[in-house]
């Protein structure tokens, strides 16, 4: 966020963060951020009632926490979010706030008041149990009940920042995005069958069809954004940069591959779109995913066989992506393999393995 900060915003991130551990060069406060409270490490950030978290460069300790559970960290941080924004409210500075939620996500925890609710309404499919704890995701004896609480805690704090941005009157100048950064996940007693977490979308979490990468963006900016409009932009997470600059009235860095979706967001004609979208995982065999207009290739087992045909949907008419038509497009592999050697670029901690 160093081109927020260049354009006179006032920068935060608390929550989550995953690109340096401390000391490092990539923690937030060397990354663009004026202050940051939250997880440094993505492992530590599956416990909700952490012995610490990181205040700026310095621990913060919760030394109750691991016998007597007082501090669930997800309340703090909407506490710790809230409270920035109302002290940035007193001043003239712009503010930029990244508010990167743990919720929902295993582990499976969340207070007795949050899943309360749904013990009457949740058939439960019996209790989720790890022989390996304390390594690993923790057990619980309602997992569903636990899932639906965590998602509705998330709602309300979702509501209470928003309903703070009213209150200061400044939400007509104000800007919120809320997405995902992947499907759904049975890991740790998670259901996402019971609860149809990818709707008609085949896969989920670590895979690239559209169940485990498509998300939806919600956005809101009372007076520009119509309540209740849809878009139907394809757009993916590097292109949030581009956006940001836009708004903040700066340059996105010259090494950026975005495309800014303001023009989407103001509801004008003049917006730009990706020739195509490009994703690799190297998990699970490795996989490589291309999106170009209706067209979507998806190539698994991707480093033992680096030449075997792409799966090829049109999800205009197939958005489960259950016809594969890959037998009957020669040209469209073709098409699909150059897209696929122009787009990645090498690298010495990403590589395939033939």
């Amino acid at each position: 966020m160093d081109g927020a900060q260049s354009a006179g915003y006032a920068t935060a991130c608390i929550g989550k963060w995953g690109l340096g551990e401390a000391n490092s060069p990539g923690i937030p406060n060397k990354q663009g951020f004026d202050f940051f409270y939250g997880y440094l490490n993505q492992s530590r950030a599956h416990r909700f009632y952490p012995e610490y978290v990181w205040r700026n460069q310095e621990k913060e300790f919760y030394p109750d926490n691991q016998k007597n559970r007082e501090v669930y960290i997800h309340d703090k941080f909407t506490e710790e979010g809230l409270a920035w924004i109302k002290e940035q409210s007193q001043t003239e500075e712009s503010f930029f706030l990244y508010l990167p939620y743990t919720l929902s996500h295993v582990d499976l925890d969340v207070p007795e008041d949050s899943m309360k609710p749904y013990y009457d309404i949740i058939k439960e499919k019996g209790p989720y149990i790890n022989p390996k704890y304390p390594r690993g995701y923790r057990n619980h004896p309602t997992p569903r009940a636990c899932f639906a609480g965590m998602t509705s805690r998330l709602d309300r704090d979702v509501g209470k920042i928003l309903d703070l941005v009213d209150e200061l009157n400044i939400a007509k100048y104000t800007v919120v995005l809320f997405s995902s950064d992947n499907g759904p996940t049975p890991a740790g007693g998670a259901d996402p069958n019971f609860f149809d977490g990818n709707g008609i979308y085949k896969g989920i979490k670590r895979d690239l069809y559209e169940g485990g990468i498509r998300a939806p963006l919600i956005a809101r900016w009372p007076g520009t954004i119509k309540a209740g409009s849809q878009s139907d932009h394809i757009s993916a997470h590097w292109d949030m940069m581009d956006t940001f600059a836009e708004l903040a009235g700066t340059k996105a860095p010259k090494e950026h591959t975005g495309i800014s979706f303001v023009p989407t967001l103001k509801g004008q004609d003049a917006q730009g779109a990706h020739e195509y979208l490009y994703w690799e995982f190297y998990e699970r065999g490795g996989k490589q995913a291309i999106r170009k207009g209706d067209w979507k290739a998806v190539r698994l087992d991707r480093h033992k066989s680096p030449n075997t045909p792409w799966e090829i949907y049109n999800l205009a008419k197939d958005p489960g992506e259950s016809n594969n038509l890959g037998n009957q497009n020669s040209e469209l592999q073709k098409e699909f393999n150059r897209i696929a050697r122009q787009a990645r670029t090498d690298n010495e901690f990403f590589r395939w393995k033939k």
